[in-house]
C-alpha cells in the first residue's frame, strides 16, 4: 500500500495559522451551464480577521465565471500616533513658505525695546516657522498596534544587539 505523505490545501492552512474569513453561502463561481459553486475562498490570518469587515460576493458582472468577492478593511484610527519624521521634509517648499510669509519680515522688522519684547518675537517667529515646517513636512500615522514580524525573535534582537544595530522594528 503506498501511504500519501502530502498534506491538503486544508492541512496547509491549519498548519499556517491561517483559516477562512468567510465561507458563505453565495456562489462566487457560476457559468453558462448552470453549475454555481461556492468555491472561491478568503483566506487569512488571526490580524486580518480581526479588520476585515463587510464580506460578501459581488452581483456586479465580472466577464468571468468567477464573481468579485468584496470586502472592507478597517482599522482602528484610535490607535495610530500622527507623527511628522524631519528627513521626508521638502526643504525647498519650506525656504518657499518662510520667502512668501509676510508675518516673518514683519517679525524681523519688530523693533526691541526690553526682555519681554524679545521673548515675544521669539516666541511668534518660531511659530511661524514652524507652521512652515508642517507645510512641508507630509504627516504619517504610526498604528501603536503594530506587532513585530514573528520571524524577529529573541535570538534575533540579540544578534541585532551584537551586531551594533540598534534600530527597532
Amino acid at each position: 500500500a503506498v501511504v500519501s505523505t502530502q498534506s491538503t490545501g486544508a492541512d496547509t492552512i491549519i498548519e499556517s495559522n491561517l483559516s477562512w474569513v468567510k465561507n458563505g453561502t453565495s456562489p462566487t463561481f457560476m457559468n453558462s451551464r448552470d453549475y454555481n459553486s461556492v468555491i472561491d475562498l478568503t483566506i487569512g490570518n488571526q490580524n486580518g480577521l480581526e479588520i476585515l469587515e463587510n464580506w460578501s460576493v459581488s452581483k456586479e458582472f465580472t466577464n468571468s465565471d468567477h464573481r468579485y468577492i468584496i470586502f472592507n478593511i478597517e482599522v482602528d484610527t484610535k490607535d495610530k500616533i500622527a507623527k511628522r519624521i524631519e528627513k521626508n521634509t521638502d526643504w525647498e517648499l519650506y525656504r518657499n513658505h518662510i520667502s512668501h510669509f509676510n508675518k516673518l519680515t514683519e517679525l524681523a522688522a519688530t523693533k526691541i525695546h526690553d526682555q519681554n519684547d524679545l521673548d515675544t518675537i521669539t516666541s511668534d517667529m518660531t511659530e511661524e516657522l514652524i507652521r512652515c515646517w508642517k507645510l512641508s513636512c507630509p504627516l504619517i500615522f504610526i498604528y501603536k498596534k503594530l506587532k513585530p514580524p514573528p520571524w524577529f525573535t529573541a535570538s534575533v534582537k540579540e544578534a541585532q544587539s551584537m551586531s551594533g544595530n540598534n534600530s527597532k522594528s
